[in-house]
């Protein structure tokens, strides 16, 4: 079979094109209808992570399919010449309108999921920019959006299959097996019946109550639990000199979901402060944070968060790092401390820099730095949440904490 098109009959390339992006829609509403049955889970946010991969690419094969038929435009089969006028209308409306709704269906999911902030990752590979700002708003009418797109394609769809049908059983022409790789009447039969097989697959995966929940769900990891003594962190034996607080400072992190990096911050912290700078630093870092301030954005990943397969913040409502030994390095200090957090106390460096107040006193010093850690050592995430497939362990925590007299 030639690479290229012929009046007669489409290339390879133009072949390879129509198939694959039909697989590929296939599958996309495949996963989208396991996905709405799916409780909220690593099981559903793997589908969904799957189904904008596989969107993204239908995106970029759109692309490529169109200028290589805008190259063969010369070469291309043309419709038949004894079309009737509503039949040649048809054909000249539909075409067009699959080609934007293949162009329109990704860009929509991909800004959907950009304003429920899910940093859109295609395979873990590549990580693709937010196209718009986190917006709950914003998210509903595209969602809205991207559904009717849905369903217009599968009308689209479902009359463009229809037509192919009635060129080949009832006109008897060649429109179809033009567009199939083997050709013939015995191909045109096999693609029949192969979308009669994965039609009726279609109705009865819907019709079993949870079976697309449990086909596509991902299986917990597995192994003991994480366990470590809970130790009193310390407590102050008098008040620090230095406070900072979330209405000053702030508290961020960052962990890989779904290949694609994500940030939050708590939004209630109180961070008592005493440190004396210099080549033999000294001093104290007694952070409170309240679990229940967490925000990343979205509403529903918070309130997963607090599950008691993450933070578990009904039993664990506060996390506290206290450190009291200090060093100076290149890059600043460093200190050794303590984090307990959801029962379990560990060990956990942070790097940061001091910068003294200005001598004008309209401030005081600023600490800012980060520290990295790893969930699972705290035991945020049981059960499917264990597994780090699509939730990475490690988390990096970044501040910034303006510091004032404490009163």
């Amino acid at each position: 079979m030639a690479l290229g098109n012929s009046s007669a009959r489409w290339g390879a390339v133009a072949q390879a094109f129509h198939w694959v992006i039909v697989w590929a829609l296939l599958a996309q509403f495949v996963l989208a209808s396991a996905a709405e049955d799916m409780p909220a889970g690593v099981g559903k946010l793997a589908t969904l992570a799957r189904h904008k991969s596989i969107g993204i690419t239908i995106l970029v094969l759109a692309v490529l399919r169109l200028g290589w038929r805008w190259s063969q435009r010369a070469h291309s089969p043309g419709l038949p010449a004894d079309l009737k006028p509503y039949e040649r209308v048809l054909a000249q409306l539909i075409h067009p309108a699959l080609y934007a709704l293949l162009f329109a269906l990704p860009l929509s999911g991909w800004l959907m999921s950009s304003a429920k902030h899910y940093t859109v990752s295609w395979f873990g590979w590549l990580t693709l920019p937010d196209l718009v700002a986190p917006n709950e708003t914003v998210f509903e009418l595209l969602k809205g959006t991207h559904e009717l797109l849905a369903n217009a394609l599968l009308v689209l769809a479902a009359l463009h299959v229809a037509a192919a049908l009635m060129h080949h059983f009832v006109r008897k022409d060649t429109v179809l097996t033009r567009m199939l790789p083997f050709g013939g009447q015995a191909g045109a039969r096999a693609v029949v019946m192969l979308l009669a097989v994965l039609l009726g697959g279609w109705g009865l995966w819907q019709m079993l109550p949870g079976a697309a929940a449990t086909a596509t769900g991902e299986r917990a990891a597995s192994g003991p639990p994480v366990s470590a003594a809970q130790t009193d962190a310390g407590a102050s034996s008098s008040p620090a000199a230095w406070v900072s607080t979330a209405q000053q400072g702030s508290l961020e992190f960052e962990f890989v979901q779904a290949g694609a990096a994500t940030r939050g911050r708590f939004g209630q912290f109180t961070a008592d402060i005493d440190f004396t700078p210099g080549a033999a630093p000294s001093g104290r870092f007694d952070v409170r944070i309240a679990i229940s301030s967490i925000d990343t954005q979205d509403k529903e990943r918070n309130e997963q968060l607090l599950t008691p397969g993450l933070f578990d913040v009904a039993r664990f409502a506060e996390a506290r790092y206290v450190a009291t030994g200090f060093t100076a390095n290149a890059g600043g200090y460093s200190a050794q401390g303590k984090l307990s957090l959801r029962g379990i106390t560990r060990e956990v460096p942070l790097q940061f820099t001091y910068t003294p107040a200005p001598a004008d006193g309209k401030r005081g010093p600023v600490l800012a730095g980060s520290a990295t850690l790893k969930r699972l050592d705290f035991g945020v995430g049981e059960g499917e949440w264990k597994s780090t497939e699509w939730i990475a362990d490690e988390v990096k925590v970044e501040f910034n904490l303006p510091l004032q007299a404490h009163r």
